[in-house]
């Protein structure tokens, strides 16, 4: 016994992460085109670079810090809106806002024609661990 699956569905079953095999009655072979699929998936790993967090940053609880570019920004992003925000004063400050103690990532695109993302991660901590730093650095 055979069952026969449409090209169209292998494309479906590949993005949604199965994958899709032809079962006989002697043995279970994966379908040639169900391979070509998994091997463009595995080639979409050299398409796209993960860009890691290059800065690092501290800003206290309900403070801010302005970063200032040389040139144009494009876009901000944050990656946990309840710890840290950000203001884009366009066309070359951001403004980042420290809104709860934690860890945040903030992600600036930065360029004219090609913007190019510059991730830091942003650490807001409490006023009364700043002073806390400052005292045992000064003893």
């Amino acid at each position: 016994m055979t069952i026969r699956i449409p090209p169209r569905s292998l494309a479906f079953f590949a993005t949604a992460g199965l994958t899709a095999v032809l079962f006989t009655a002697a043995a279970a072979a994966p379908h040639p085109q169900a391979r070509a699929v998994r091997a463009r998936k595995a080639g979409a790993d050299k398409r796209f670079k993960v860009e890691k967090p290059k800065y690092e940053l501290e800003v206290v609880l309900k403070r801010s810090k302005v970063l200032r570019s040389r040139a144009d920004i494009r876009r901000v992003a944050v990656s946990d809106a309840r710890v840290t925000d950000a203001i884009l004063a366009p066309p070359h400050d951001v403004m980042i806002l420290g809104k709860a103690v934690g860890k945040s990532t903030v992600t600036i695109w930065v360029g004219n024609k090609t913007p190019k993302p510059v991730v830091m991660l942003v650490h807001v901590i409490h006023p009364d661990d700043r002073v806390a730093v400052r005292k045992t650095e000064k003893q």
